[in-house]
């Protein structure tokens, strides 16, 4: 899991989570000022105890969808999507759970 920040004419924190078995990821929006029509909302908290808590319980049951699902309730765009390529670092401690896709790139 990382956190993504946007900071411009206003700010917004994003998190990710990727579970590169499979390979499918989980983004959600904890916190927005000023990016658009909404109100503004900083929801941070809260998800992360979402995040915790299925942390804390049985690896077997922690799923995406399940995390997806209980963030419905408290984050903002909550999407699952397919990792295209190799989202992150890691690699270095689990290479093999690349797969067939494109290795992580730091220059993008």
């Amino acid at each position: 899991m990382w956190r993504e920040w946007w900071s411009q004419e206003g700010t917004a924190t994003d998190y990710v989570i990727a579970d590169c078995g499979p390979g499918t990821g989980l983004r959600f929006r904890t916190a927005e000022e000023n990016m658009g029509s909404r109100p503004p909302f900083d929801r941070t908290d809260a998800a992360l105890k979402v995040i915790a808590s299925h942390q804390r319980g049985a690896r077997v049951f922690a799923t995406l969808d399940r995390i997806a699902e209980d963030l419905h309730r408290t984050a903002r765009d909550v999407s699952l999507y397919d990792l295209t390529r190799e989202p992150c670092a890691c690699a270095a401690l689990y290479g093999t759970l690349r797969g067939a896709r494109p290795a992580y790139d730091p220059k993008g």
